[in-house]
């Protein structure tokens, strides 16, 4: 995909070095796409440095993909860190089936929707309070130091944290679901 077809990129860092010029490079030539969003309004610097301001913190997405990031913003620095948090809002659909339904090749599917409940967040909050001895337990846990030992502690983590939080904010239904979040 022609780097030229896609969003105009604008960037306050006019400086390069050549690891920049290599990501960009790969990013040119195997269509990913760096640094663009809907509006068009320029990035921000995403590192403050003893030598300036920089942006050396990048969100790579296929091109194929890039439709679903509505939003994409670096936010302002936070006082322990020299990186600037990214704030990326996706836009997708979730389509779940039950193990079952795979397997028997069923044509009704359940779809699972979640969206934010302003009303259910301090039940959520209190639910982390609850359970952030069981979090700390995964996160302080020695994990084996391979791609797969890190792979399982990730996929750990993500279960138990989802478990916690999704039944505030998960929906489902038998029927197709066209929202999108």
């Amino acid at each position: 995909m022609s780097d030229n077809i896609i969003r105009v990129r604008r960037n306050p860092d006019q400086g390069t070095n050549e690891y920049r010029v290599k990501l960009l490079n790969l990013c040119r030539s195997t269509g990913l796409v760096n640094g663009r969003h809907t509006d068009g309004m320029a990035n921000d610097f995403t590192f403050c440095g003893s030598r300036g301001m920089s942006v050396v913190d990048y969100l790579i997405v296929l091109f194929d993909y890039f439709h679903i990031v509505n939003q994409f913003i670096v936010s302002n620095f936070a006082a322990f860190s020299d990186h600037a948090p990214l704030h990326i809002r996706l836009q997708c659909k979730a389509l779940s089936y039950t193990h079952e339904q795979q397997n028997r090749n069923v044509s009704t599917s359940t779809f699972d929707s979640f969206r934010w409940n302003d009303h259910l967040k301090e039940q959520c909050y209190e639910s982390l309070i609850l359970n952030s001895g069981l979090l700390s337990q995964i996160v302080f846990c020695d994990a084996q130091k391979s791609q797969h030992g890190i792979h399982n502690y990730i996929e750990t983590f993500t279960n138990k944290l989802t478990d916690i939080v999704v039944p505030f904010f998960r929906s489902t239904s038998n029927k197709s679901n066209d929202s999108t979040y």
